[in-house]
């Protein structure tokens, strides 16, 4: 799977978790040039706490604000989520 932004490919491995919809990708797999942590926090009914992360673009800067979002502290069976990041849906990810 492929997650592509601005035509950028910002994620790329073939071990995604599928919930709720989204891919989550292995942290390792993801571009770090494109994520920039910020102080959003949100609550999923399964997976736990959100943090979320603006994705930015080191070529022209531009920002989409929680373009990303990972599960540090998710609970019980989830906990395979931890270590994964999701996109918001104007990343499109291909196979």
């Amino acid at each position: 799977m492929k997650a592509i932004w601005r035509g950028q490919v910002i994620a790329q491995s073939n071990q995604t978790i599928v919930l709720g919809g989204h891919h989550y990708f292995p942290r390792t797999t993801v571009d770090d040039r494109y994520l920039v942590s910020n102080a959003q926090r949100g609550l999923h009914r399964v997976a736990g706490p959100l943090h979320y992360f603006d994705l930015r673009s080191p070529d022209d800067g531009i920002t989409l604000p929680n373009g990303a979002w990972h599960a540090p502290e998710a609970p019980g069976d989830m906990a395979i989520l931890v270590d994964h990041i999701a996109f918001e849906a104007s990343v499109h990810v291909i196979s």
